[in-house]
């Protein structure tokens, strides 16, 4: 079995050397990820803090020359060490009252080197430091006294924990979306499973409502991480106790609980638990967001082989070198952008060019790199590297077409490639042409050459650079009186060759922008529906979600194909309506939820963060009517909801007032609920409509 460590490590080292052009040794990457506790985004930041850290673990040749105790061989002979021993008078050190050995005897001349046969020594000590060791310093030992200044001496605990508030303040107003607060690992994995459950596609999936329990327990802890332990359960000849049932089954839990609960919150912690979660064959995956995603896959197909799942979340490439064929397979992309945060900002189809054509940029070389089936469901992770950078430095499109990127439209992509780095090319030369004008240079010196001629002009008495700029018409012969028809000569020389360069740089520049125009739309291909329709995009995918911290969500509250008026609004990149939720809960002890415009949640994706969650659904996964609760599972969401009734019956604290931000928008109250789901809700939703809550956990 490959060891995790070692793959880490390499994997820093790669990351080193590609990223930041510099070099670490392997082993000292393995030092790194291992002090990391095997968290390689620490492990790199730690790199990052401190390239120099481990710089002291080299080998060292002079080491053998050395004496026992590590000084030079001349030293030979010298006491490593002298602890002088305090006066028995003084009462510096505390008598040990331990009777199981004897007291310490005195630093005599028979108890140092004197009796070892290599002589007496009485001077000073070279290189080593000689002292008493006082009793006047802080001691470790019981508590004696009454009282302990706490900013002197204090004793904590630490949890990862984040503790919940009281019942009342974790109640879910029927307007706003339940979702799973974040794990004590930090992961993306809570919000993922919120987005999801608001796809239809996705959702329904989720369910496997044709591989359901007859009854899903019941715990009155389970809605905070507690796994629900049940008995073994035999369906159509399947064990749906073993590790496969045990991970969908908690699925469905939470998939059921998200769309009809009465709580405010649940959590995942229960799901990252099990055993198939934590199977060796996608421990290589860092996060467990992604481990979800093929550790599910598997299980489900192995229920429902022909059902069609593997479509929803894989996406396959295939590329073609040198006449090898190859599919690789992903659940999640997670491109690493490379412009930094002071380069040029990239839009999504930047970024995805540069990845899903690393190979062949150009289209120049035998390398025929597309998609040949893209995930109904598309999960991307950006991570901007640079960390100077104010967030990604990139542009969160509302939606984008994948058309450009899959095989049927390979041959285009490519020949679109091989234009574009011609443009691109002359670009760089109509560049350097601009610069060979526009430029001087003379003994190591170099200026602006139009500057230059101006200033050489007016030494012969030509008008100012205002003047030539707004009156072409001056006549550069006329200079001052007493000037000589040489300089006259002269000036009219420069001013010849002053229009000349001026007029060169300016049809360069009208070059370069055509040239600019027609790169821009060569880019453009298959970004847009045009009036052709048939020769149009088709494969439309839409912004649902997103996280740009595993403490930091952002959620569309709308179901469904959008209506002809928000589709004009996303493509203008200007929508205005608060169909989107902005929900945090932070290590302070306290939830918020913000109703927000989807302008406002772009913004935050590519602010607030260098890495980045992005969820897209195509317009087929989004189409897709929701399916109604399986009743097993109706009852066992109808059930905790009974349970949190109580909790609410025996909560004699009332809950704080809400805080409210902006106007009261009209709540889609209930969206997406069947008559059975809202009959699920019960009694123990609350009617408030206010836009923002703020929830103070107890206890802080």
């Amino acid at each position: 079995m490959a060891d995790p460590l070692q793959e880490d490590a390499d994997r820093l080292v790669a990351f080193v050397t590609d990223v930041w052009c510099a070099t670490i040794e392997p082993h000292i990457a393995r030092r790194f990820v291992k002090d990391a506790n095997g968290n390689l985004d620490r492990a790199l930041a730690n790199w990052e803090a401190d390239p120099d850290r481990y710089a002291a673990d080299k080998y060292d040749e002079d080491l053998f020359t050395q004496d026992r105790d590590g000084g030079s061989s001349q030293l030979a002979g010298l006491p490593s060490f002298q602890i002088d021993h305090a006066d028995d008078n003084a009462g510096q050190y505390p008598r040990s009252t331990a009777a199981t050995r004897p007291n310490t005897r005195p630093n005599t001349p028979s108890n140092s080197l004197h009796g070892s046969g290599m002589g007496d020594y009485h001077g000073p000590v070279m290189n080593q430091e000689t002292g008493v060791v006082g009793g006047t310093g802080v001691q470790f030992g019981p508590a004696t006294r009454e009282h302990y200044e706490s900013s002197q001496w204090a004793l904590t605990t630490v949890s990862n924990t984040i503790p919940d508030p009281p019942p009342n303040q974790r109640t879910r107003n029927q307007d706003e979306p339940a979702f799973l607060k974040p794990l004590p690992s930090q992961d993306y994995l809570p919000a993922l499973l919120t987005i999801l459950e608001r796809i239809p596609m996705a959702r329904n999936a989720l369910l496997l409502k044709n591989h359901v329990l007859p009854s899903y327990g019941q715990d009155p802890l389970w809605w905070s991480g507690t796994p629900i332990a049940l008995p073994q359960t035999i369906i159509d000849g399947q064990d749906d106790s073993g590790t496969d049932g045990k991970l969908i089954h908690e699925t469905q839990r939470l998939m059921a609980f998200l769309h009809a609960t009465a709580r405010a919150y649940g959590s995942a912690d229960a799901l990252t638990k099990l055993e198939w979660f934590r199977h060796p064959a996608w421990l290589s995956e860092e996060k467990d967001a992604i481990r979800f995603l093929w550790s599910w896959m598997a299980a489900a197909t192995r229920f429902e082989p022909s059902d069609g799942l593997e479509g929803l979340f894989e996406t396959t490439a295939h590329q073609v070198q040198s006449g090898n064929s190859s599919r690789p397979s992903f659940k999640c992309l997670t491109p690493v952008l490379d412009n930094g945060g002071s380069g040029a900002c990239l839009s999504l189809y930047d970024v995805l060019d540069d990845t899903i054509w690393s190979n062949d940029p150009d289209g120049t070389k035998d390398v025929h790199a597309s998609i040949d089936h893209i995930a109904e469901v598309l999960v991307l992770i950006l991570k901007q590297p640079d960390v100077g950078a104010n967030g990604l430095n990139m542009i969160i499109p509302p939606s984008w077409f994948a058309d450009r990127y899959l095989t049927e439209h390979e041959s285009k992509s490519k020949q679109m490639r091989k234009d574009r780095a011609e443009y691109r090319g002359r670009i760089a030369e109509i560049q350097q042409s601009i610069q060979k004008y526009a430029r001087f240079s003379y003994q190591g010196k170099t200026g602006d050459a139009l500057a230059l001629l101006e200033t050489a002009m007016s030494a012969f008495g030509a008008p100012s650079k205002e003047e030539i700029e707004t009156d072409g018409d001056v006549d550069m012969g006329a200079t001052e009186e007493g000037d000589s028809a040489q300089d006259d000569e002269v000036l009219g020389q420069l001013q010849s060759i002053y229009d000349n360069v001026k007029g060169k740089i300016e049809d360069l520049k009208k070059e370069e922008q055509l040239a600019q125009q027609s790169l821009e739309q060569l880019s453009g291909l298959l970004k847009e529906q045009s009036d052709a329709s048939e020769l149009g995009p088709k494969a439309k995918y839409q912004l649902c979600g997103l996280s740009t911290d595993p403490s930091v969500l952002y959620v569309k509250q709308n179901y469904g194909k959008p209506t002809a008026d928000q589709d004009q609004e996303v493509g203008q990149g200007s929508e205005s309506c608060t169909d989107w939720w902005r929900i945090q809960c932070d290590s302070s002890g306290q939830i918020s939820k913000s109703r927000i415009a989807q302008a406002d949640a772009l913004t935050a994706a590519v602010v607030e963060s260098r890495e980045v969650m992005l969820v897209y659904a195509s317009e087929k996964a989004l189409s897709e009517p929701l399916e109604d609760l399986p009743p097993a599972l109706a009852e066992f969401v109808s059930a905790d909801n009974a349970l949190f009734g109580e909790e609410l019956a025996g909560e004699t604290e009332q809950p704080p007032p809400y805080e409210v931000e902006g106007g009261g928008a009209e709540a889609d109250a209930g969206q997406g609920r069947t008559d059975t789901e809202d009959t699920v809700m019960g009694e123990a939703d609350a009617k408030g409509g206010s836009n923002t809550q703020h929830i103070e956990f107890a206890g802080n």
